[in-house]
Order: C-alpha cells, then sequence, then structure tokens
C-alpha cells in the first residue's frame, strides 16, 4: 500500500466526509491551492512561520476551491485539512490543462480578485540590511488590475500586487523594489514578465520575439506591435471589461526592448539596473542606455 493512499485511508477513518470527495477533485483542489500559495500567505499574521501551511483557509479561498472543484465548504475544509503539507510542499506547479485552469479562473477566481497568474514580489520580507521586517512577513499589499501580453495565450489577465515595508519604507513590485525615489531592478533572473507600463506586462518569450523582429527583419516597432494586435492578442481568458486596454502599443514593445537588453546586460556584468521610479516613461532607461553605450565603448577602445 503506498504512502499516500495508506494516508488518506488513515484521515478517512477520522473524517469520513472525506469519501464523498473523488479523486480528480483532490487532484484539481491540489493544483489550484498550490497556485495560490502566495495569496494563502497574504492571508497570514505577519508573524506566522511559513515554513508550516496555515491549518485554515480565508474565506475568499475557501469560496474559491469550493466553487472551482464542486465541493462543500466541509468537504472544502478536509481536502485542505488532508492535502495542505502536500500542497505546501510543491515546489513548482505544472498545470495538467493551463486552458481549463483558466477558464476556472475566469468564473470562479475574478469575481473575488484571484486570477491564474498573479504578479507578486519575488520575496515575502524586507531585503533592506538592519530592517526589523527581515524576520517578519511584509504584509502590506495593494492590488492592481493588469494584463500580460504573451507568445502562446494572447493576453491574459492578472493582478500586480505591490508589497511595502513600513519600517523602512521600501516599496517591492514583481520586477524592482522602491526605495528613495529609485528603482532596483530584479536580475538574478531576469523576471518572466517585464513591466512595460502601470498596468501591462510582456512575457520575456515575446520580448525575445520583438528584438529578433527589430534586429534580423528591420520590422518597426508600430509593425511589431501591429502584428502582435492582429495575430497574437485574442484570449478566450481575457474578459472584455477587465478595465485595462489589452492592445499593444509601440511605445511598449520599445521599452520592453530596451528593458530586456539592459537586465541581461546586468545579469552577464553582475550588476544591478537602477533607474528613477518617478518621471516620464520614455526618459526613465535614457542615463541606463548610455552609461551601457560608454561602458563598451571603453571595452572596445572605441
Amino acid at each position: 500500500m503506498t504512502t499516500d493512499l495508506q494516508q488518506l485511508l488513515e484521515f478517512a477513518s477520522l473524517n469520513p466526509g472525506i469519501l464523498s470527495v473523488t479523486l480528480s477533485q483532490m487532484a484539481l483542489f491540489h493544483q489550484l491551492a498550490s497556485l495560490h500559495r502566495r495569496d494563502i500567505i497574504l492571508t497570514l499574521h505577519a508573524r506566522t512561520n511559513i515554513n508550516e501551511p496555515p491549518t485554515h483557509l480565508s474565506p475568499s479561498l475557501n469560496l474559491f476551491l469550493s466553487g472551482a472543484c464542486e465541493l462543500t465548504p466541509d468537504e472544502t475544509r478536509l481536502c485542505w485539512l488532508l492535502l495542505r503539507h502536500k500542497i505546501w510542499d510543491t515546489s513548482d506547479v505544472q498545470a495538467s490543462d493551463p486552458a481549463q485552469l483558466r477558464s476556472i479562473h475566469r468564473i470562479h477566481g475574478d469575481p473575488i480578485g484571484l486570477t491564474y497568474t498573479a504578479l507578486y514580489p519575488p520575496n515575502l520580507f524586507c531585503y533592506t540590511p538592519g530592517c526589523r521586517r527581515s524576520q517578519i512577513l511584509i504584509t502590506k499589499a495593494m492590488q492592481r488590475k493588469a494584463v500580460i501580453y504573451t507568445l502562446s495565450d494572447g493576453v491574459v489577465p492578472t493582478y500586480h500586487i505591490h508589497m511595502y515595508c513600513e519600517h523602512c519604507k521600501t516599496g517591492y513590485h514583481n520586477n524592482f523594489y522602491v526605495r528613495n525615489g529609485r528603482r532596483f531592478y530584479y536580475t538574478n533572473p531576469v523576471p518572466e514578465y517585464l513591466q512595460v507600463g502601470t498596468h501591462h506586462f510582456a512575457e520575456r518569450r515575446l520580448v525575445k520575439l520583438w528584438t529578433a523582429q527589430l534586429l534580423y527583419s528591420r520590422t518597426s516597432a508600430f509593425h511589431c506591435a501591429q502584428i502582435y494586435n492582429y495575430a497574437l492578442k485574442n484570449s478566450p481568458s481575457m474578459d472584455p471589461d477587465w478595465g485595462v486596454s489589452p492592445t499593444v502599443r509601440c511605445e511598449e514593445v520599445s521599452d520592453a526592448f530596451t528593458l530586456l537588453s539592459l537586465l541581461e546586460d546586468c545579469e552577464h556584468r553582475n550588476t544591478v539596473l537602477e533607474v528613477a521610479h518617478t518621471g516620464l516613461q520614455k526618459d526613465r532607461f535614457t542615463a541606463a542606455v548610455q552609461a551601457r553605450d560608454e561602458y563598451f565603448e571603453q571595452l572596445l577602445g572605441i
């Protein structure tokens, strides 16, 4: 008898209500709860030990999982108690059917603020040396609607979650953190989705395609945007009432190309991209590009 089956039978002997839940419902519950671990952590007290899963889920997560998996509230509670340690130990979630999961989220997740992809900062604690939040969860968060331009799935809805450390006044975003009016981008690794506007992100694979079009086929940023909007933009998971424009603009293509080039250069040289957080977007990377050009001129002896 396998360990998982033995654990299930032992759990069922104490909680017979779990026997009404099918294996396919359990598998879906496991996938969905694993996808939303950061959402679960966000509901926890700041001093919670996150190495252990909580014994209870928040009302919104319970509502979502109950509706998505077609479970009663009690069945949802029992599924979490049975699977929570396995869910907490799942390092990487491989979606068996991404299209199905996106459809589930549009029906059951969108009304309560949960999307298939959520763009959190990479950290749970504050990075600032000496900050007392370096060992305490950052719990102050602001969520805003956004969209991601992707290569395979068109434009998909998402939430961008901005975390804030009240002690040292550092703001943490998916691509960068902000301290004293300056942005410091993460480069190890380069983010999977690059922020190209307040509410717009571009998948790195797509930006690679735009880069190839710009460099090798002499396609302008305007025409890169037009091609994407004509051939790749449509997505069944995109709610037309999401409230964020799904149309790519040429400025976003240009910014994506510039940002990825700078980040890959910083990753290669083990440096950090630092730019102003305020000001016009068109001017944000000008100084960084000039500094990079000067570096290569010195390197090549020009």
